[in-house]
């Protein structure tokens, strides 16, 4: 493939993937809202707290690889206009960051679906 032409497929894709992000860290934020009413209306109840205390920690997790992957994609966005000139292109490391993104919206997915049923249950 051409290097310009890959270039331009990445960074475009590394755009999308920062969009991403920052809906899932907003999402998180909500969800982190929603805990905090939880624990509000049942503040007297250990066993709630325990799991409230679980979410919160998840959460957190979350938030820090969601750093993590803007990281990673700037600093491979910032090696891009190298790579043009000298028509090389990191295919790889691009690729292994797809698939790590692809399987952090399969578990933000579950954890998500898990989080909303542990909401309704305790509304």
């Amino acid at each position: 493939m051409d290097p310009l032409l890959a270039s331009k497929i990445q960074h475009k894709e590394h755009r999308e993937w920062l969009e991403k992000l920052n809906f899932y860290q907003d999402e998180i934020r909500i969800f982190q809202n929603e805990l905090l009413l939880v624990l509000h209306k049942h503040a007297d109840n250990l066993s709630l707290l325990e799991h409230v205390n679980e979410y919160r920690e998840i959460f957190q997790r979350k938030l820090d690889l969601l750093d993590r992957f803007r990281h990673r994609i700037v600093r491979h966005e910032a090696q891009l206009v190298p790579r043009v000139g000298s028509g090389e292109n990191d295919f790889v490391g691009h690729n292994e960051l797809r698939q790590e993104l692809a399987e952090f919206e399969q578990q933000f997915d579950e954890l998500k679906q898990n989080f909303r049923r542990f909401v309704a249950h305790n509304d």
